[in-house]
């Protein structure tokens, strides 16, 4: 990465291998990050620990609340630039997102490469 500051990546994720290999490839790219396996673990982390750049959000987190409102919990306290990733149809993925505005998305199935480009897109 060519900026200075490393930057600090909240990734929520439910699955722990997904949350490990997305952890070691963008650790790979000099990213920093830490995983909350829950939304209510990522809104504990993220107001105890208020030093991320970007938080990456599954929408569908299992029992408990779901990525969508664990995102509005999170932007109610800071705005921070948020990528939500689903495996579910950028449709009905917007149904459970769309009241939430400055936030990205990225389908699991697009690839590590476009989830790069989106992480540096809303770093700037």
């Amino acid at each position: 990465m060519n900026d200075q500051k490393i930057k600090n990546i909240l990734l929520v994720e439910d699955n722990q291998i997904v949350a490990l290999t997305e952890k070691n490839s963008l650790e790979k790219k000099g990213y920093n990050v830490l995983i909350a396996g829950s939304g209510e673990e990522a809104i504990s982390i993220f107001e105890k620990k208020n030093t991320f750049d970007l938080v990456l959000m599954d929408i569908d987190l299992g029992d408990g609340i779901n990525g969508a409102e664990a995102a509005e919990i999170i932007l109610n306290d800071r705005e921070v630039p948020l990528i939500f990733l689903s495996g579910k149809p950028e449709s009905e993925a917007a149904k459970l997102t769309g009241k939430l505005t400055s936030c990205g998305f990225v389908s699991k199935n697009a690839g590590m490469e476009v989830l790069y480009e989106t992480i540096k897109t809303a770093l700037k």
